[in-house]
């Protein structure tokens, strides 16, 4: 008998144990967050085919269809369904500007025509980040024969503000005409105000220099573009914030001169093949 009771004794002990193991747990347990099933379903298999369709039929891309069907989840939704559907590809809109039939004539024509040869121009302009922000224009300057960068004008303080076709000329005159060879080479540059001004026109005539007829609307065509996007990711690197219109032009001048020859020679070889695209493409937009 007292060995039967030890033994309920020790049972009882052995549960209580075990008990109090299973509290220690369920406490543990409650340090860690509860797991995740998976959200909520939100868009039915109904409201899935009328995107689809919506979508097949041309009504546009997931925000207008969203705001079409007034449907009430978010735009990442709506593109999440139409990335699970197989028979659906996404294709990002180029931006770039509109063509008319006149723009898209020209740039066959241009297509057709002489380029090689070049030496190409282009003017930008940056900012300065400030309460009252001031533009700056600095001339970039890019040989597609050389495929080198002519140096940045030192002396740009005449360069502050609106840039004029007079601050244009006085540039080509005292930054291209020393480094530009009549008779060989064709200057171009895009159809911005100061370059197709008519004192722009007349001067460059009157120098002799022979300019190429540039298409309008044609970014694409024009590797000088990507030196100008090349310069902005860089000088604007890891959101660099620039408050000084000294700062703006050092942190220009460090990327102008550490821009590879490879790169700049990448651009030049690029030509044959964007006017062979330029040709397939029937005038139309380019992807550069």
């Amino acid at each position: 008998m007292g060995k039967a009771t030890e033994l309920a004794t020790a049972e009882k002990e052995h549960h209580f144990e075990a008990l109090e193991d299973q509290h220690e747990l369920q406490e543990d347990r409650r340090d860690f967050p509860p797991s995740k099933r998976g959200g909520s379903v939100k868009i039915d298999l109904r409201t899935r085919r009328l995107i689809i369709r919506k979508v097949s039929s041309g009504a546009g891309g997931a925000k207008k269809v969203r705001d079409a069907l007034q449907l009430p989840v978010s735009l990442r939704t709506v593109q999440r369904c139409l990335e699970n559907t197989p028979w659906l590809k996404f294709k990002k809109l180029r931006c770039g500007p509109m063509l008319k039939p006149g723009h898209v004539r020209a740039r066959i024509d241009w297509a057709s025509g002489t380029w090689m040869g070049l030496m190409a121009t282009s003017s930008g302009s940056t900012r300065e980040q400030s309460n009252r922000c001031q533009i700056v224009a600095i001339l970039v300057w890019f040989s597609h024969d050389l495929g080198r960068l002519l140096p940045r004008p030192k002396d740009d303080a005449g360069l502050y503000g609106r840039f004029t076709s007079v601050k244009y000329m006085a540039t080509l005159q005292n930054q291209l005409q020393p480094a530009f060879d009549i008779g060989t080479q064709i200057f171009q540059h895009d159809n911005a105000a100061p370059h197709a001004a008519r004192h722009t026109k007349t001067w460059l005539l009157d120098q002799g220099f022979d300019v190429m007829t540039w298409p309008a609307c044609s970014p694409d065509l024009n590797p000088i573009e990507s030196v100008w996007g090349y310069m902005s990711r860089h000088v604007y690197a890891n959101e660099r914030q620039l408050h000084l219109i000294q700062e703006l032009k050092n942190a220009i001048q460090q990327v102008w001169d550490q821009i590879p020859a490879s790169y700049l020679l990448a651009l030049v070889t690029s030509m044959p093949k964007r006017v062979q695209i330029l040709k397939e493409a029937n005038g139309k937009h380019i992807p550069y």
